[in-house]
């Protein structure tokens, strides 16, 4: 069996942020480590005071997307396919901008996923999440740039034709995305450097052909804005 997944507007771990730590504080002594810690606090207690979670940074906010999967499989008899993979997401929060050299040098800082203002991006055509996410943790670096990167494991609903079974090819469709927010507020499009493949386990009934992505935007019957 051959299997195509396409339209997946995802997470391996990032190791910029452990090594820009390492960076930091390699060549300090105890007191000055110590010394950086306090002046991190102090750094994230600027950030966040008056800072409203509820409100974006900026109109409209553009979030990258990057899925990278790690496994699939699919259940023909309940027409599902279930998903692990990592999501990416990347935007920008003007607020959250600070100048290292203010602050000994630091670049970038670790915030907790209900500390910030975070994109509503959902799986539509859902059939269950199979392991609910944990609250993520965030990188923040000093221009505002906000990376998450949260594992999911997630199961779609899809429309398989088996006349050829075991000679088939299915392509499984799914859409991730904003519920609530219209286009003009929030924006998901595909990581530019496309889908990385390097953590995929591959199954033995199937073979994974490939994976597309694209950026869309339509307008539904029961509102009034894409």
């Amino acid at each position: 069996m051959l299997l195509a997944l396409a339209r997946t507007i995802v997470d391996a771990q990032n190791s910029s942020y452990v090594e820009s730590i390492v960076k930091q504080i390699s060549n300090r002594t105890e007191s000055e480590r110590a010394y950086l810690l306090n002046v991190t606090t102090q750094l994230r207690e600027e950030l966040f005071d008056g800072y409203d979670t509820l409100v974006p940074g900026e109109i409209p906010v553009v979030v990258e997307f990057e899925l990278v999967p790690i496994y699939a499989n699919l259940e023909t008899s309940e027409r599902t396919m279930t998903v692990e993979s990592w999501w990416r997401l990347t935007w920008y929060d003007l607020r959250l901008r600070w100048e290292p050299d203010a602050w000994e040098g630091i670049e970038t800082i670790m915030v907790a996923g209900d500390e910030v203002w975070f994109p509503e991006v959902i799986p539509w055509h859902l059939v269950s999440e199979v392991e609910p996410r944990a609250e993520p943790h965030l990188q923040l670096s000093q221009d505002g740039m906000l990376y998450a990167s949260i594992p999911r494991k997630d199961s779609y609903f899809c429309n398989f034709n088996l006349t050829r079974f075991p000679y088939d090819t299915q392509t499984c469709s799914f859409t991730i995305g904003p519920w609530l927010y219209p286009y003009s507020a929030l924006q998901v499009i595909p990581n530019t450097k496309g889908v990385e493949f390097a953590y995929f386990k591959p199954n033995s009934e199937y073979l994974l052909r490939r994976v597309e992505s694209r950026a869309a935007s339509e307008i539904y019957s029961c509102c009034t804005a894409p």
